[in-house]
This record gives C-alpha cells, sequence and structure tokens, in this order.
C-alpha cells in the first residue's frame, strides 16, 4: 500500500497575534514544520507547538520560509483533496498552463503534502485532504515510515 505523509507549516505568530489553539489542525496531520524562518514564532509559541506534536505523535521538521504571496494556495477542501490523491496516485501536478509535471519519480511514490495552518480553513482541507487518501486506498504516515 502506498503511503503519505501529511505535513503543515506551525508555530507563527507573536505574543497575541499568535495561534489560539493548532491541536484540531494537529490532530489530522502524520508531520508539522514548525516555523524557524519569516514566519517564526516567538519562544512561547514555539514551545508550545513542538509539545503539542510530541503529545500527538507527529513528527517535527522545521519551515524555514519566505513571506508567503497574498492569495497562495488552494483553499477549497474538495479541491484539496481531489488534488492530493491525483499527486499521490500519479507522482504528477497540473500546471495552470494545461502542461503535467512529474513531482516524484515513479506513480505512487510522493512522500508528503502540506496544509499551510496559516490557510483559511486549514482544519477542513487537512480532514478533507486525509478522508480522500484513505478512501483512495492511501494510508497516511509520519516521514520516514512511507512505504
Amino acid at each position: 500500500m502506498t503511503s503519505v505523509a501529511i505535513n503543515t507549516d506551525v508555530g507563527e505568530g507573536f505574543g497575541v497575534w499568535g495561534p489560539s489553539d493548532e491541536g484540531e489542525l494537529l490532530d489530522q496531520v502524520t508531520a508539522a514544520n514548525v516555523a524557524c524562518g519569516f514566519h517564526a514564532g516567538d519562544p512561547d509559541i514555539l514551545r508550545r507547538t513542538c509539545a503539542d506534536c510530541v503529545a500527538r505523535g507527529v513528527a517535527i521538521g522545521a519551515q524555514v520560509s519566505y513571506r508567503d504571496l497574498a492569495g497562495f494556495g488552494v483553499t477549497d477542501p474538495a479541491v484539496a483533496a481531489e488534488r492530493a490523491v491525483w499527486m499521490a496516485e500519479t507522482g504528477t501536478v497540473v500546471s495552470v498552463s494545461g502542461g503535467v509535471v512529474r513531482i516524484a519519480p515513479d506513480p505512487g511514490r510522493i512522500t508528503a503534502l502540506c496544509v499551510h495552518s496559516d490557510t483559511p480553513g486549514a482544519v477542513a482541507l487537512a480532514a478533507a485532504t486525509r478522508e480522500a487518501l484513505t478512501a483512495a486506498g492511501i494510508a497516511t504516515a509520519v516521514p520516514g515510515a512511507v512505504s
């Protein structure tokens, strides 16, 4: 069975401008990239985020990032789920111009997908993606455990 890691970028913010609770999102993913670049949270947010990941068995990675573009990403859960299954099954994405771009060496060998925590509806995006992958017979797993 093919398996895919679902990860998210978390731990962004400073003080009262930090995330209120990323727990629901962490419940849907297998790995988390903790912000340490442009989006880096303050020390309290980063500690809490890492503790929340450990408590849920979510693998921790680093998000070394630049500023996001306004309007970046997919915000419709059904579209995100459909694209995730397509990418996992084919190892490709379709560009805006309609061209097919290979993102994995072989069909079924994509190893990770990312849901940005600051995308509106991130929990719904992650949940829909996980449900669609499972329905397609594609397991979700922590990085390194991907078959």
